[in-house]
């Protein structure tokens, strides 16, 4: 199974969900989901996004099981 690591990256560096929130411009009902890993589905402009805030590779944003 892959679960995102938005918000273990973001706390590690410091970033709380509002401030996620101003430094993405995206909605907070939808930062939310993806903060809790409650997504159906993502969209690659919001993983863009959140890698670019954070200064991560796009690939640094997921875990898998075998991690």
């Amino acid at each position: 199974m892959v679960t995102l690591r938005i918000q273990e990256i973001a706390l590690s560096k410091g970033f709380t969900i509002s401030e996620m929130q101003r430094r993405t411009l995206m909605s907070f009902p939808a930062l939310r989901r993806y903060w809790y890993n409650q997504n159906g589905q993502v969209s690659l402009e919001a993983l863009e996004t959140f890698a670019r805030v954070l200064d991560v590779k796009f690939c640094d944003l997921f875990k898998t099981d075998e991690q």
